[in-house]
């Protein structure tokens, strides 16, 4: 992420002991705190349901922070370069642009990727295919958006978001449970994810909108013009998705979704 990157330079310029470690503990945070935050949402949501009663919720959730990763993990090494090669130029009206063009591709890869799934696991009912194309959807625009909103500087909107979207789901959840079952409990969870990204939008929107900005080609495509950079991206992804395990029960989720 480009702004975390240019705290870290101020942090580690004062070259000591206490800032390298400060450095650390900072990047950690910013990066990994929206993880841990949705990580512990889940365990916590597991312990106090059943998982024998929400195998869907539970598998759905699981894939959907696999691929919403992937499919935008894949790209994201060439747009954070890009953006900051357009910080470093001041080329400011761009980068809005540049957003706009991130959400357009994670709009659409998210709804490729449903498509192919569903037709390949002949998944047919409504809710299956409602709840999970907007979780899936949803968190991939997030990725997106807390990859803009750390270009301002301003990483508190990340993590408050973060940690009220995810007491939303978890509290949701637990309630929309008790009250209608397993379905529902997803939406609750939704909810959550829902929130975490209005949040998010006008902090993206206010600090880096351009009335007028020039018009070019979506420049999401411009910055994906190294493909080296989008294979070595994609490939860190994967790895990082295979070393948690998380890929080793992408055989067993579809069979969870179809019989749940």
């Amino acid at each position: 992420m480009a702004g975390i990157g240019f705290e870290l330079n101020k942090l580690l310029s004062r070259n000591s002991f206490f800032s390298d470690i400060f450095g650390f503990f900072y990047s950690a945070n910013v990066s990994a705190g929206p993880w841990i935050m949705s990580s512990i949402t889940l365990v916590v949501i597991q312990l106090l349901i059943p998982q024998n009663e929400i195998p869907f919720f539970i598998s759905a959730i699981i894939y959907t922070f696999i691929f919403s990763t992937i499919l935008f993990g894949s790209v994201s090494t060439s747009v954070t370069r890009y953006l900051a090669d357009l910080i470093y130029k001041k080329e400011f009206e761009k980068i809005y642009e540049l957003y706009v063009s991130s959400l357009t591709y994670a709009v659409i890869s998210s709804a490729t990727f449903l498509l192919v799934f569903f037709l390949l696991n002949k998944i047919t009912e409504i809710w299956k295919i409602f709840l999970f194309s907007y979780s899936l959807t949803v968190l991939t625009i997030i990725w997106v958006q807390v990859i803009f909103i750390t270009t301002i500087r301003v990483f508190t909107p990340v993590v408050v978001s973060f940690l009220v979207g995810s007491l939303l789901s978890l509290l949701g959840s637990v309630y929309l449970f008790r009250l209608k079952g397993e379905y529902f409990a997803y939406l609750g969870y939704n909810l959550g994810l829902m929130l975490i990204a209005s949040m998010l939008q006008p902090f993206v929107k206010r600090y880096l909108f351009v009335k007028n900005p020039v018009n070019h080609p979506p420049l999401k495509w411009r910055a994906c013009k190294k493909p080296w950079l989008t294979t070595l991206s994609l490939s860190a992804t994967l790895g990082w998705s295979w070393h948690h395990g998380m890929l080793l029960k992408f055989h067993a989720l579809p069979s969870a979704i179809k019989q749940s």
